[in-house]
């Protein structure tokens, strides 16, 4: 027996499909969510699942999980406290965003507000180039009152994301360690998050899984 099993956590039930390679059965199970720990209700679901499937865990070769909690918190403006440290004259990446936008031709529109509000958004020196070379060495010291600057502000938890980090993860694994060292907040690295290029969509991306 082989169960293959799909979890998606909504803000008031998870469901779980748990599918029997072998037999082509399939249970179901809804269970409902338990914010702001919403993996006990993940973890419920799929032990009842497999329970249903009358297997054992063991027997488990794929899980996939999906949840709508992330989008349910942007569009009700319910994200947690964030902070963002990048680099230096790259603070407003996120406000900036890229080309997609409602109504292209209209000067006046307006934008929804920043994921991240701006007096938390933080540029320190240090550059990695596109063939993934160091060519501004990180500002330790920076970094370091960035990260104090955050911590006194009651961030929540603080997001970093560099240009080219998914080609040299180097300065970004340093930002973590010096997270560690000057703050007690969970932090989030973009070359781990979402190692890809195109700096807004990576730091957009590893925001959202933070919150």
């Amino acid at each position: 027996m082989t169960l293959r099993i799909g979890v998606d956590t909504g803000g008031t039930f998870t469901d779980v499909v748990a599918y029997d390679t072998e037999t082509d059965t399939v249970h179901v199970k809804k269970t409902p969510s338990t914010p702001p720990q919403f993996e006990t209700g993940v973890i419920t679901g799929i032990e009842a699942a497999i329970e249903a499937s009358d297997a054992a865990p063991a027997t488990v070769s794929f899980l996939s999980h999906g949840t709508t909690v992330g989008t349910n918190a942007v569009l009700e403006e319910e994200l947690p406290e964030l902070g963002l440290i990048t680099n230096a004259g790259l603070r407003d990446v996120l406000a900036i965003g890229d080309q997609t936008r409602p109504e292209l031709y209209n000067l006046q529109t307006e934008k929804p507000p920043s994921l991240i509000p701006r007096q938390h958004r933080l540029g320190v020196p240090g550059r990695i180039d596109a063939t993934g070379s160091v060519v501004d060495e990180l500002d330790e010291p920076a970094v370091r009152s960035a990260v104090r600057e955050l911590a006194e502000d009651d961030v929540d938890a603080i997001v970093v994301a560099m240009v080219f980090s998914y080609l040299n993860d180097s300065h970004e694994q340093r930002v973590g360690e010096l997270i560690e060292a000057e703050a007690d907040c969970q932090y989030a690295l973009s070359s781990a998050v979402y190692p890809e290029r195109r700096e807004y969509d990576r730091t957009v991306t590893t925001v959202l899984n933070e919150a």
